[in-house]
């Protein structure tokens, strides 16, 4: 008997090591929901996007798994401001991409990550329409707006209106004068904007003359135009440039999220690392041809 008991022990020793590991294991794994937003991130893009990739690698780097599930993007925010899927019981600990928003902060429903990447946000219209816009980037974007809302043939005969992504995040001072046009305007609202339920809608209404220029990132209509909507002519849908900011991205930390400041540090952490040599940054975008100049 006395033989065997060392030999116990080891094996009980091995056992609790591995049942050790294994629990680790599980505790390093971060749930994130996110959506369809090519060229950024999409379930059928190459390793799911760029800022798929940025976010894995940072995380790995500190010894962390990371799982994505696509939803449409009000499901995606809902599923992380509630901390998980009543379906499959997943406790989501993030979403993203987001753009910085106050009203975010102030929510206190989420905090934010440092940034991954920025791209350039701006106005897109009809080529053939260019005239009809005096676009300039003024320091008070307020002025900005201002000129635009004075363009000519709007395509309702009455007021130009802005195509916007329905609950999306745009810029600060533009997102707070906008009302939906099916509504009236309010006090201090005057920015008439027809929502939509995606960027790609938002495109084709444009192209179809039914709204007179639209809020998106400019890497995503790059992306749609050329490889989603085939039907659009080269050149027929201008950017104005410049873009009206250059906009940074984030992942939106649920605060329901457990070990909340653990995981936002190693992301943060992690993404320092990997922005040490802005080669690798680089090399990750140079996979995908909308990010090519």
């Amino acid at each position: 008997m006395k033989l065997f008991l060392p030999l116990f022990f080891s094996i009980l020793v091995g056992v609790l090591s591995i049942s050790s590991l294994t629990l680790f294991a599980k505790d390093k794994v971060v749930h994130i929901a996110t959506l369809e937003w090519p060229p950024y991130v999409g379930a059928s893009l190459k390793n799911q996007g760029p800022t798929i990739e940025i976010v894995k690698q940072a995380l790995e780097k500190k010894g962390y798994k990371v799982n994505f599930d696509f939803y449409p993007w009000v499901r995606a925010v809902a599923l992380a401001q509630d901390g998980k899927d009543g379906t499959s019981n997943v406790k989501y600990d993030a979403y993203f991409p987001e753009y910085f928003s106050t009203e975010i902060i102030n929510s206190k429903k989420f905090v934010f990550s440092d940034p991954l990447m920025s791209g350039p946000l701006g106005f897109c219209i009809k080529t053939a329409r260019k005239a009809d816009f005096n676009y300039r980037v003024k320091n008070d974007l307020n002025i900005t707006y201002d000129e635009l809302k004075k363009g000519k043939n709007p395509i309702d005969g009455k007021q130009i209106r802005f195509g916007v992504v329905r609950d999306y995040v745009n810029e600060e001072k533009f997102d707070a004068r906008t009302f939906n046009v099916v509504t009236k305007a309010t006090s201090g609202k005057d920015i008439p904007v027809d929502l939509v339920n995606s960027d790609e809608l938002n495109i084709r209404k444009l192209n179809a003359g039914r709204i007179d220029l639209i809020f998106i990132d400019f890497f995503v209509e790059k992306y749609l135009t050329s490889e989603i909507i085939p039907e659009i002519q080269s050149g027929s849908i201008t950017c104005l440039q410049p873009p009206i900011q250059n906009k940074d991205i984030f992942i939106a930390w649920s605060a329901k999220a457990e070990n909340l400041e653990e995981k936002k540090a190693a992301f943060n952490d992690g993404l320092k690392q990997l922005k040490k040599d802005p080669k690798t940054i680089r090399d990750i975008l140079s996979n995908y041809p909308s990010f090519k100049k």
